[in-house]
């Protein structure tokens, strides 16, 4: 498991508080990898808010057949003051295959899933609330560049499965510096 936290506080011609936290724990076995992460960011501009937002997610997956092929289940729980999210909510599941796997070159994944969503928004007025199932594909890459730096890079197409045109979209990048058996050092980057 892991755990972070980031905390800043400046005073001058602009007075900024920035916080954001979160964690991830997991459990393997032979055939199975459960893991659930959180994070929570809360950042203030002039004691005006300008980041709110918190995430929590819990996946399972499963091998079947052999190790190529395996199940996933997952659930999320999403709230994002400055996009009006209130709060989202899915559940899904479908197959993940191994495409490659290579100490070498890394690993690839690829995964598609049928997913509940709902969804509430903070003006109703504005939007609706929602319920959507949509088709939710991904394409996962993780490779260890050497015994101290690790790469890794997700992406994700999400379209409604009654309306194709009315998608959503992810992806992340993230590279860690393995500094000491117990620390590291990450750099994320998130794109949707």
């Amino acid at each position: 498991g892991s755990a972070y936290g980031s905390f800043q506080k400046s005073r001058g011609n602009t007075n900024k508080d920035e916080a954001e936290y979160g964690g991830h724990i997991q459990y393997d076995t032979n055939k199975t990898i459960t893991w659930l992460q959180g994070a929570v960011e809360d950042d203030k501009v002039n004691e005006q808010s300008n980041a709110d937002n918190a995430f929590l997610h819990l996946r399972h997956i499963r091998q079947i057949y052999n190790p190529t092929w395996a199940m996933e289940f997952y659930g999320q729980l999403k709230q994002d003051k400055f996009k009006n999210l209130k709060k989202r909510t899915l559940f899904g599941t479908g197959p993940r295959y191994k495409i490659a796997d290579s100490k070498r070159y890394g690993k690839l994944f690829a995964g598609l899933s049928v997913m509940d969503e709902r969804i509430r928004y903070t003006e109703y007025t504005i939007d609706p609330d929602e319920h959507n199932y949509r088709a939710s594909s991904y394409l996962s890459y993780k490779a260890r560049i050497s015994d101290s730096l690790d790469f890794s890079l997700m992406g994700y197409y999400q379209p409604k499965l009654d309306n194709g045109s009315d998608y959503m979209t992810a992806s992340i990048a993230e590279m860690t510096i393995h500094l000491t058996r117990v620390f590291d050092l990450s750099y994320l980057l998130e794109f949707d």
